[in-house]
């Protein structure tokens, strides 16, 4: 193996020619994790959605697990093998969880390997680096786009050095600040923009009768300190407070960062949440788990939710408990933990979509339900299908159509049935299926060589005075659409290729007072910079024609429908740039009117009118992450009406 090493603005760099030795582990759904003591670690994958669990003891310590919010599921394969105190982190410039070396209990040594996870299968990366390495800190710096190494244990005592990982080569940056430890939280602090490394735990190496040599914890000694990495210098930001060690993230919602249970110097187990503030750590009143050793802690993104799983209590015993922070209160889900902390499993959050956006969604009038298909949310392309009563989600048991991301979907007043058209898999590209589902079954309609070419990101409207299915544009691939269609229940036809330019991710409603479809915005060019389009259109079942009037800013992937309590198209959200707004207007076939200056801030979200109560609801959606709330437009208020 070719290695190089050369020195470079005082930093030592070692690189290797990179082989990676591809394992392919299948994914199989798993009950539940075995009881952790404490040795393992946990990592939020920020692109899929899922809080990853991995290491420890245990028949199933070497499966990579993953939690989703609602179950769990194993990733059962080839890997690193049996690890322990080992660290996880998500690198997000390259999409991939990282861990390094690690105590491997196979070959009952520390080892010095990096292997990556790229959402498939694990990788084993050859590249020289720290050297035999367990009980280090790990986190991922947004600002360097690296991942950052400290200390931990090696078999020759507690380390002090800090090295940069970016996925080619090991660098180290540092040797020096923080005293030698294992154990150490570390977060990315959001308020300073800085590494932030508290506590830890010193070691002593003692050598055994038979010339061998052994570390031993030294609990007088712990640390209390908390420093900031600046740049390649670590900075003392407080030398006093508890002595301890736990891990510490980011508060879902604050920002803040938060050091969670954990153990003290005395040996003391605690259960509280910490907070950095003012540079000082301070408990957080009433926020307590059962105390424990131990916890691996990461941040989900998406749902806004600290994750902690299993560690050790009083008396070592290791625990398979999750736990969940909202920034207000903890929540217990899943087996029940030991029987001697007198702590019982609260319930189980309600049943609810995952987060979704460009799902397909329509409101089935007859049932008086909100029915949601597909999208793209946690691991990838969705095949769900949820309907919400308007106090409660339930998912549809049957069989349905294959998973795909942004389909068009409307409710068929006159046929009393949901119709679904196209969508794209990443398996087949776009799709050119029709569907419809009265509440009891999915069924697929009969293939055609008059159906409309293959596409997604279009929408559908019903067209009630003539009980047809009207369907626009959209795309496949980079190619665009500008072709109109109308599905009678029982075949397509094609009505126009004239009209407004090809063009995706735009507006469509029909306003039944008029008998008129609308449409508005979207885009006609796939590119970053991309400009939208503002223009306004109707279709009246023989052509389209541009409406001449002023109105919202251009943008694309905005929600629409028909308020039929208005009288008027209502439109929400979409896309200006890099923002999602959190406007909605209102037309009325003569002037766009603005009328809620503020709501949830979305994209790629999707509105329904409900009949029952004469509002409008709006579902999924993303902006930072996707969602899975609901929320109800009455009057000029949105109000989320899902329980949280």
């Amino acid at each position: 193996m070719l290695r190089l090493y050369f020195a470079l603005g005082g930093c030592l760099v070692v690189f290797s020619q990179v082989t990676a030795t591809s394992l392919q582990p299948s994914a199989a759904p798993g009950p539940w994790p075995g009881a952790r003591s404490g040795a393992h670690a946990m990592a939020f994958d920020e692109r899929r959605g899922l809080t990853m669990l991995y290491g420890d003891r245990g028949a199933d310590a070497s499966t990579l697990w993953a939690w989703d919010g609602r179950q769990w599921r194993a990733f059962v394969g080839s890997g690193p093998g049996l690890r322990r105190h080992i660290k996880l982190v998500y690198d997000r410039a390259r999409d991939r969880l990282v861990m390094y070396g690690g105590y491997d209990d196979a070959g009952l040594e520390i080892r010095s390997d990096t292997w990556e996870w790229d959402g498939r299968q694990w990788l084993r990366i050859e590249a020289p680096g720290p050297g035999p390495r367990s009980s280090y800190s790990l986190l991922y710096d947004p600002q360097r786009k690296k991942v950052i190494l400290f200390g931990g244990l090696s078999p020759e005592g507690a380390r002090a050095d800090t090295w940069t990982w970016d996925g080619k080569a090991w660098t180290k940056i540092a040797d020096g600040g923080p005293s030698p430890r294992g154990e150490a939280g570390i977060v990315f602090d959001r308020h300073s923009r800085r590494p932030l490394l508290s506590g830890g735990m010193t070691y002593g190496v003692r050598t055994l009768a038979n010339g061998r040599t052994t570390l031993t914890l030294q609990r007088d000694q712990m640390p209390p300190d908390t420093w900031t990495l600046d740049g390649t210098t670590w900075r003392l930001a407080s030398d006093t407070g508890t002595p301890h060690m736990g891990p510490i993230v980011s508060d879902p919602r604050s920002g803040a960062s938060l050091r969670i249970a954990g153990e003290s110097a005395d040996g003391k187990l605690l259960g509280n949440l910490w907070q950095w503030a003012g540079g000082a750590w301070r408990v957080i009143p009433g926020a307590e788990i059962p105390a424990r050793h131990g916890a691996a802690a990461a941040l989900d993104s998406w749902r806004k939710r600290l994750v902690v799983f299993g560690g050790s209590v009083d008396g070592g015993k290791p625990q398979s408990d999750l736990w969940e922070w909202d920034g207000r209160r903890w929540s217990q889900i899943g087996p029940a933990i030991s029987a001697s902390t007198g702590v019982a499993a609260q319930d189980a959050p309600a049943p609810r979509p995952l987060a979704v956006y460009s799902v397909g969604a329509a409101f089935d009038a007859a049932r008086g339900r909100l029915v949601v298909f597909g999208g793209f949310g946690r691991g990838g392309y969705i095949g769900d299908t949820w309907e919400w009563d308007g106090a409660t989600w339930t998912r549809f048991a049957g069989s349905g159509p294959p998973a795909r991301n942004a389909p068009a979907m409307v409710y068929d007043a006159t046929r009393r049935v949901i119709v679904m058209f196209g969508g794209d898999t990443k398996q087949t590209g776009s799709l050119a299926d029709t569907w419809t589902f009265d509440g009891a079954a999915w069924r697929q309609a009969p293939g055609s060589d008059a159906a409309p070419p293959a596409r997604t990101t279009h929408a559908m409207v019903y067209d009630a005075r003539r009980q047809r299915v009207v369907l626009f544009g959209g795309s496949d691939g980079p190619k665009l659409l500008g072709d109109t269609w109308e599905w009678d229940g029982s075949r397509w036809t094609q009505r126009s290729s004239e009209g407004p330019s090809a063009r995706t991710l735009y507006g469509l409603a029909y306003d039944s007072a008029r008998g008129r479809t609308v449409m508005f915005g979207g885009m006609s060019v796939f590119a970053p910079d991309a400009p939208s389009h503002g223009d306004t259109w109707e279709w009246d079942g023989t052509r389209w024609t541009q409406v001449m009037v002023s109105g919202p800013s251009p943008r694309d992937h905005v929600a629409m429908d028909y308020d039929a309590a208005r009288q008027a198209v209502v439109m929400h959200g979409g896309g200006l740039g890099d923002s999602a707004p959190g406007e909605t207007w209102t037309f009325d076939g003569r002037a766009w009117t603005p009328l809620a200056p503020t709501g949830p801030r979305r994209r790629f979200a999707r509105l329904a009118f409900d009949p029952r109560t004469r509002t409008m609801l709006l579902f999924g959606g993303f902006d930072r992450q996707p969602s899975s709330e609901v929320w109800r437009l009455s009057g000029a208020a949105w109000t989320r009406v899902d329980p949280k």
